[in-house]
């Protein structure tokens, strides 16, 4: 049977943690984690769970270095195919270990993408035209892992890795995104980006005199 690792960046995602873990301790077969300065419980949550079998500590935002580093220690455990989840992306129930033991099994596909929709509540998909536009879209990756894998050495940038050819497979399972459904949240996570995309500004500005 292949061998499954999902891999987690975080910082204080408690709100959400438990269910993700109980959602994902049935269907990986370990979890790598980079926790960037927790200080909610987040990190004792995460050490006390069996699955969980690495996690690597950072300070200071930066996407690219994250990413890439966790996927270094990603790589020690050997995995046959790799998967990123933020803490606030669940998979429906449908989609369990069985039927991502037929995906893995194909010599054909080298990458699956999965279906994220947007949620207001725990229970409610975000419906008007906007989100419909924003959401639904095949924007979370399940990939063979190869030597070729890496992800963007960028400040900010999405969790899809790059490099992996092949075949890329489009499916109906779907991924309620519940990052939206806090608004203390929200306007953390919109404070980080914000100071981020103003440092970003200033050093552009010193570069260009």
């Amino acid at each position: 049977m292949a061998k499954l690792v999902l891999m987690l960046r975080i910082k204080d995602g408690i709100f959400f943690l438990k269910d993700w873990l109980e959602r994902y301790e049935s269907v990986v077969d370990e979890i790598v984690v980079l926790d960037n300065g927790s200080t909610d419980g987040t990190v004792e949550m995460l050490e006390a769970h069996p699955k969980v079998v690495d996690i690597v500590h950072t300070v200071g935002y930066n996407e690219g270095r994250d990413k890439n580093l966790m996927y270094d220690h990603v790589r020690l455990r050997k995995p046959d195919w790799c998967l990123w989840l933020d803490v606030d992306e669940i998979f429906e129930p449908a989609l369990n270990r069985q039927v991502l033991n037929k995906m893995m099994q194909t010599k054909l596909v080298d990458r699956y993408a999965f279906r994220r929709f947007h949620f207001i509540d725990r229970e409610h998909f975000a419906a008007s035209n906007y989100w419909l536009n924003y959401s639904s879209g095949h924007d979370r990756i399940l990939w063979r892992e190869k030597p070729s894998g890496y992800f963007a050495n960028l400040l900010i940038d999405s969790p899809n890795v790059k490099g992996i050819n092949g075949i890329k497979a489009y499916t109906n399972f779907r991924i309620k995104h519940l990052g939206y459904i806090n608004k203390a949240l929200v306007d953390k996570k919109a404070e980080i980006y914000k100071n981020v995309l103003q440092c970003i500004s200033r050093v552009r500005k010193a570069w260009n005199g």
